[in-house]
């Protein structure tokens, strides 16, 4: 029995919803990704983004501690199937430095580069995951 409940957005993608404290606003609580190895997908990000990576014994792991996500958890859940299509969704990463460089010498697929009609790189995870890079904001 599970204590939370599994809904669809009007276009069909799933979510899950949990419980909330009474007279609160629902909020992101985590990111689950799908995974063929859960463990080395968060282990790829915790180098990324910071954090550290915790495993289940039910075969998930998850990230926790990343400074600056608007989740609590990214969850990386496991799957026998590789993916297979663009995600239906991605996450931003913003970068400290110039160019993502540092994502490509780390295992990231550059999918896209920034050109006239977009000004941020278009990217991959190891497992090919896509997902956004935006360089640094001028500080004034």
């Amino acid at each position: 029995e599970i204590d939370w409940w599994i809904l669809a957005d009007p276009e069909g993608n799933e979510f899950c919803a949990f419980p909330s404290e009474q007279g609160s606003r629902p909020r992101p609580l985590a990111l689950v990704v799908d995974t063929v190895d859960p463990v080395a997908q968060a282990t790829w990000w915790s180098r990324v983004v910071g954090g550290s990576v915790e495993t289940s014994d039910d075969g998930y792991a998850r990230l926790v501690g990343a400074g600056g996500l608007p989740w609590d958890y990214w969850i990386f859940m496991p799957v026998p199937e590789r993916k297979t299509v663009k995600n239906r969704m991605h996450w931003d990463v913003g970068l400290s430095d110039p160019a993502p460089t540092a994502l490509i010498d780390a295992g990231a697929t550059l999918l896209r580069e920034r050109d006239d009609e977009i000004d941020w790189w278009i990217l991959a995870d190891p497992e090919g995951n896509e997902f956004c890079a935006f360089a640094p904001r001028p500080t004034q």
